[in-house]
């Protein structure tokens, strides 16, 4: 850029930055605020998040609540948690939730599940659980697929203090993990949890575990493993 007056001319250089995120909107593929006081899907409302009983058993009959968020509304969870109506996304993908626990985690009760597990089909899973009762010591990790046996890769301490914002990202065979915008870890050893058949993707429920309990807010899923910036 060369700015010029009377007497003088001048030399400057610009740097310009790129804005990503009508990039990262071309990627969303499901946003759920809450604000409306609904599991609402933002970006497709054909296809809302759906409250699930325990052990993903039925579809929850109950009202569901939802309390004040970290910006609007957030929705509570502990009788239900959410299948996120989005499967098979493939091998690349991110989700972000924020998530302020009630208090301490048990042993394996869950956060957030990526996969399937069906009775007499074999598991492939990537899950953020409590690791140690009575403590906010949790872990990232998974089974099936090319892991033969349960695997933990991250052991991240998620303090029921306030809201926490929990991330994953996957590329290929590669799994990252952020908290509160940190990166936690990554492995190259993810089984690519949402890549098959019926791989689906849910919020504090499981097939088999303790739900999670607390609010949840600002829910946002990709079908791309975004940067960590």
């Amino acid at each position: 850029l060369t700015c010029k007056n009377e007497t003088d001319t001048k030399t400057f250089t610009v740097h310009v930055l790129k804005d990503d995120s009508t990039t990262l909107e071309n990627y969303l593929v499901a946003s759920y605020n809450f604000d409306d006081e609904s599991l609402t899907n933002q970006k497709d409302t054909d296809k809302p998040a759906v409250a699930k009983t325990k052990n993903l058993a039925s579809d929850y009959a109950g009202d569901i609540t939802y309390e004040a968020g970290r910006s609007g509304k957030a929705v509570r969870l502990g009788q239900y948690g959410l299948d996120l109506n989005q499967k098979n996304l493939g091998k690349e993908f991110t989700v972000s939730a924020w998530m302020k626990p009630d208090g301490t985690f048990s042993e394996n009760q869950i956060l957030m599940f990526l996969g399937h597990y069906e009775a007499n089909v074999a598991e492939q899973w990537m899950g953020i659980s409590g690791k140690t009762n009575g403590t906010n010591t949790c872990k990232i990790w998974g089974k099936g697929g090319n892991l033969s046996t349960w695997t933990t890769f991250f052991s991240p301490e998620i303090s029921s203090d306030g809201w926490h914002r929990i991330t994953l990202t996957g590329k290929e065979n590669t799994l990252s993990a952020y908290l509160d915008g940190e990166l936690i870890g990554t492995t190259d050893q993810s089984n690519n949890p949402l890549d098959g058949e019926n791989m689906g993707l849910y919020i504090g429920v499981n097939f088999w575990d303790k739900m999670f309990s607390g609010l949840v807010d600002d829910v946002r899923v990709y079908n791309k493993a975004i940067t960590g910036s």
